[in-house]
């Protein structure tokens, strides 16, 4: 692709997912790679099972590689996935090239969760020659934070649970790449949604509201407790979260009247009294305009 204003090759941005899975800690070998692309587009490798450097992998594994990853090996899914020893990087060069065939130059930003995992896909990219190709430049993105968090680590489950049809599950590369993916879509549309509503009338109401059940409320984040607790499955909300709510017909009047009586606000006590609620003076007139 050229830009014709600039005379030059433009650059092709691609975001993609990892998931790798490794013989042990100590001395880590590859075993499988996989990368998922922000659209969905999948690509899995592994050592060719039966192969006898596949053999050689098995012996030098940790019991933990054994148990959770070993046995999701060789399915019949990804029977012409497989690869010899030192061979992972060359079929996910050539993935990554046909993600946009006809680009002059590919950025692809790597998103893992662990620095191990991108440590070892570097290292199965150079071993495939990457160091002497100029059109594909590989940028970390470290997102071990975001899969940790609670909203992450929700959406990974779900996104587990829905694998199982497909006979994987967690340590499975590709299954980790999902998994990853789904955390960084969850927390990305959350983002999005939770940022009008933190400048929103309704959002100051319930600020209003907490502040006038604490007392005094110098001291006490309750901008931040309150944004924590809109974006967390409240069970007295029917397991919806608050931030789904507050926008349609009614959601307010609830959150309102949940926030009024409930004791706990995503685990921080509030004060233990109830107060009948005021609409009139919980109301908060809209900001001036700069």
């Amino acid at each position: 692709m050229i830009d014709s204003e600039k005379g030059r090759s433009s650059v092709d941005e691609v975001l993609c997912f990892l998931g790798c899975a490794y013989t042990n800690l100590a001395k880590p070998e590859l075993f499988s790679l996989s990368l998922v692309s922000l659209e969905g587009n999948e690509h899995y490798v592994e050592t060719q099972f039966g192969a006898r450097c596949a053999e050689g992998q098995l012996e030098r594994a940790s019991e933990f590689e054994r148990d959770h990853v070993f046995d999701q090996w060789g399915l019949p899914e990804f029977e012409r996935s497989g690869a010899f020893k030192g061979r992972h990087g060359v079929s996910t060069l050539k993935w990554l090239t046909g993600l946009v065939p006809k680009s002059r130059r590919l950025r692809v930003q790597v998103a893992f969760d662990h620095p191990l995992r991108y440590r070892l896909f570097r290292r199965a990219l150079q071993l495939a020659g990457h160091r002497n190709r100029d059109d594909i430049e590989i940028v970390p993105l470290d997102l071990s934070s975001l899969a940790q968090s609670c909203e992450g680590e929700l959406a990974a489950e779900r996104c587990y649970h829905l694998l199982v049809d497909r006979r994987i599950r967690r340590h499975h590369a590709l299954a980790d790449a999902l998994a990853l993916r789904a955390a960084y879509l969850s927390i990305t549309r959350t983002s999005e949604q939770l940022t009008p509503v933190l400048l929103s009338v309704e959002f100051r109401r319930l600020v209003a509201l907490v502040e006038t059940r604490i007392g005094d409320p110098f001291g006490f984040d309750t901008e931040g407790l309150l944004r924590r607790w809109l974006t967390v499955e409240e069970p007295a909300l029917d397991g919806n979260r608050p931030l789904d709510l507050i926008t349609q017909p009614g959601g307010l009047d609830r959150l309102e009247e949940f926030l009024a009586t409930t004791w706990r606000v995503c685990g921080v006590q509030v004060e233990c009294r109830t107060i009948s609620l005021d609409k009139s003076a919980l109301s908060v007139p809209p900001r001036k305009p700069l």
